[in-house]
């Protein structure tokens, strides 16, 4: 049996953008959960440091210190950020041939 191209296709939307957008999503969320255990082991590190009695108050972090504590943005990411733009807009192009008046 001959299978229509635009459903196969359709098909395969269905299954491939919730996935993309879930991965999508970890990919965001792993470097903020990064930063969050680093401020959490810096909380732990400065009460340990108060209850020595080497430090008196918690001080805030600053704007410095916030960098330092994110990932470095290499080669490799720059190419993943671009592979994720990519695979996005080829979503669109692809609905966009199946159902050309939702798009427009």
């Amino acid at each position: 049996e001959k299978e229509d191209c635009g459903a196969a296709l359709e098909l395969q939307l269905i299954k491939a953008f919730p996935t993309l957008l879930v991965l999508t999503g970890a990919g965001l969320a792993s470097p903020f959960i990064n930063i969050a255990m680093k401020y959490r082991k810096q909380a732990k590190d400065m009460e340990k440091l108060k209850a020595s009695g080497a430090a008196t108050e918690h001080y805030v972090i600053s704007n410095l210190e916030m960098q330092t504590k994110m990932l470095e943005y290499q080669g490799k990411d720059q190419m993943n950020s671009y592979a994720v733009v990519m695979n996005s807009l080829a979503f669109v192009v692809l609905f966009g041939m199946l159902a050309p008046a939702l798009i427009t």
